[in-house]
């Protein structure tokens, strides 16, 4: 599971139409200053290359993405789902350095983060769910909140991972 970006085929064609749009516009301000005898239809004439050349560049962007994605492992996509949640936390709870160093040094919060990627990646087991998880921390806790949020990302994310995944079957 990626958490960047997915490029899918509509965001192609929105630059091939930006490309158009650029060169139509090009044509229509050579017509309307007037550059030295040139018109609308002589300014797309000799710029008509810049249309294929994007759709060239994008072949090409898009071959090379695939090529270098090859090398995303598990453990970037842990760094990413740790970078992501810690994000979160950050911005939607308003925690600042003080709050994120005692929760990283608070082994029970750092063993309920370890279980909620091992969800989020094998999904929920027997042993392992997401009331056991929300169980852990009471509102006393300073890692109640965040714990809570996690497991609502996490929810979301694994219910994305699985359409992902399933789709490219």
């Amino acid at each position: 599971m990626h958490f960047r970006k997915r490029v899918t085929i509509w965001s192609y064609i929105r630059i091939l139409i930006a490309a158009f749009a650029a060169l139509l516009l090009l044509g229509v301000i050579a017509a309307i200053f007037g550059w030295p005898e040139e018109d609308f239809t002589t300014t797309i004439r000799e710029f008509w290359y810049i249309v294929p050349f994007m759709l060239l560049f994008m072949v090409f962007y898009h071959i090379s993405r695939r090529v270098f994605d090859r090398g995303y492992t598990e453990q970037n996509e842990a760094q990413d789902y740790l970078i992501y949640m810690s994000k979160r936390v950050r911005h939607d709870l308003k925690f600042g350095k003080e709050e994120f160093g005692q929760l990283r040094e608070d082994e029970r919060f750092q063993k309920f983060f370890q279980d909620a990627y091992e969800i989020f990646q094998k999904g929920e087991t027997p042993e392992l769910s997401y009331d056991d998880l929300a169980d852990r921390f009471t509102e006393e806790d300073l890692a109640y909140e965040p714990a809570q949020l996690i497991i609502e990302q996490t929810k979301r994310l694994r219910q994305k991972y699985k359409t992902d995944k399933s789709s490219k079957k």
